[in-house]
């Protein structure tokens, strides 16, 4: 096609240690097309801990926040711990490029057709929110 793919590597592990091995051998096997290698952290399950670690340890590559089991907290239903929408900036915070936002309402995954908004939150500069305009005020946008 002439156009650049992306490879989505899972580079999760419990020991910081293994991530960043998983992390090194994944950019060896790319070699020159390394750059299109991104790399999914699950940063619910694994914590914030393992996406910084992802984060200072492969600052040019796309780290993509995965958020299985997000919703035990982040569910209406649930009515204990905080949105999505928090979620989602959280992880803009501790380093993520990219979060998973579902299916939003098609298929098996809980969701709504607004989950879209908050990928945007993630990835803009001067994004709306749901319930205001925000602006991250220049801090930098990890990759």
């Amino acid at each position: 096609t002439g156009v650049g793919k992306l490879f989505s590597a899972n580079i999760t592990a419990d020991d910081p240690n293994e991530m960043i091995a998983r992390g090194k051998y994944c950019l060896s096997q790319f070699g020159p097309l390394s750059e299109n290698c991104a790399f999914l952290v699950d940063g619910y399950v694994a914590g914030g801990t393992a996406v910084t670690c992802a984060r200072r340890n492969f600052p040019k590559q796309f780290l993509h926040y995965h958020r299985a089991g997000h919703g035990s907290v982040t569910s209406p239903q649930t009515q204990r711990g905080y949105t999505a929408f928090v979620h989602t900036k959280i992880s803009r915070v501790i380093g993520a490029s990219g979060i998973h936002t579902g299916t939003m309402s098609f298929g098996k995954m809980e969701g709504d057709a607004s989950d879209k908004n908050i990928a945007f939150m993630l990835q803009d500069d001067d994004p709306c929110g749901p319930y205001y305009h925000q602006e991250w005020e220049g801090m930098t946008l990890p990759l």
